[in-house]
């Protein structure tokens, strides 16, 4: 199966884009460990419009084990250790953002905004979910009440 991401820097400071030759050094560095871990085949990342998106197959078997942000850590932790300090994330969160997507239109070099928005809400609903916290276990009650109505 094939997957699509964006990549995107937690630090809204530093733009994917911005930093697509690091993005791609560290991925070519990291394929075939993520490979021989996970059985993930990566493809170099392309520039679709304003985003760096990822392409990834992942066969079919692995699907349910699949966990990007973690099989994908080492790639941020190239990042981190390789280029002298320029990239760094506070200890317990993350460097990378991987948002998944439909395939982008690549011969059109656009990606569909309210796609991206609403994956983007996906993904931090998820977060909110994986959350022992106090005040996500609200939005969650939240979002389940406007949901039933």
């Amino acid at each position: 199966m094939i997957k699509y991401f964006i990549i995107e820097f937690e630090n809204e400071d530093l733009c994917a884009v911005d930093e697509f030759r690091a993005i791609d050094n560290a991925i070519h560095q990291c394929c075939l460990s993520i490979f021989g871990k996970y059985d993930l085949r990566l493809m170099p990342p392309v520039i679709v419009g304003e985003h760096v998106v990822l392409e990834i197959s992942v066969p079919e078997d692995r699907i349910s084990d699949f966990v990007v942000g973690r099989q994908l850590r080492s790639i941020s932790d190239y990042l981190i250790h390789n280029y002298d300090g320029k990239y760094t994330s506070k200890k317990g969160f993350r460097l990378l953002r991987y948002i998944e997507i439909p395939k982008p239109d690549f011969e059109n070099d656009k990606l569909a905004e309210k796609d991206i928005s609403d994956f983007e809400v996906v993904a931090r609903i998820i977060e909110l979910l994986k959350s022992n916290k106090t005040e996500d276990k609200v939005k969650i009650e939240n979002i389940k009440q406007i949901i039933k109505e």
